[in-house]
């Protein structure tokens, strides 16, 4: 009876694994290509100061993660896009020095560097830095679904600190001549 078990459990299990699918192959360097060209694309969109089309790059649940701010999503990316393209002169490229695609083609980090430049009323500002993306596949497109970055280039140093102001004295009056 051992045997009968046995045998159909084998054959139950040869059934099951002839019914499961294998995970398709994906080119992961065809995928990072496609990654690629959203990114340069991305970057054509500023250049030109389209902000919808720049935040079209995100999907619905984005989180944006500018540096000393807190995480946007939503509008305010949009919106966040619409200010810093609303800046005298800006300046704006990147692009990726990795991106790697997952297995089964449908979630990619992008890591990569920035250069970033506008007019203030100081002189013009330049910056540069690093960035970090999650790409992640929508019904077949490539979205952001998380955007973060900061910059390489060092704060400025504390303003030095102001000598400590010692109250004046009273003057010491001279002394009086005695008279003769």
């Amino acid at each position: 009876m051992n045997r009968d078990i046995s045998r159909g459990a084998c054959a139950l299990l040869a059934t099951a694994l002839a019914g499961c699918q294998t995970i398709p192959s994906v080119d992961g360097t065809a995928e990072a290509a496609n990654i690629r060209s959203l990114d340069a694309a991305w970057v054509a969109a500023i250049a030109t100061g389209d902000a919808d089309k720049a935040a079209s790059f995100y999907s619905d649940d984005a989180v944006f993660m500018p540096p000393n701010e807190e995480s946007l999503s939503g509008p305010a990316i949009r919106k966040s896009w619409a200010d810093l393209m609303g800046m005298p002169g800006v300046k704006l490229s990147f692009a990726p020095t990795r991106i790697e695609v997952d297995g089964d083609g449908e979630m990619a980090i992008d890591v990569g560097t920035y250069t970033f430049s506008f007019d203030s009323p100081g002189g013009k500002v330049d910056d540069h830095g690093k960035y970090a993306q999650v790409w992640e596949k929508h019904n077949g497109t490539w979205k952001c679904a998380v955007d973060m970055y900061n910059s390489s280039v060092p704060l400025p140093p504390p303003p030095a600190a102001a000598a400590p102001v010692t109250p004046p004295t009273p003057a010491t009056p001279a002394p009086k001549k005695k008279k003769k």
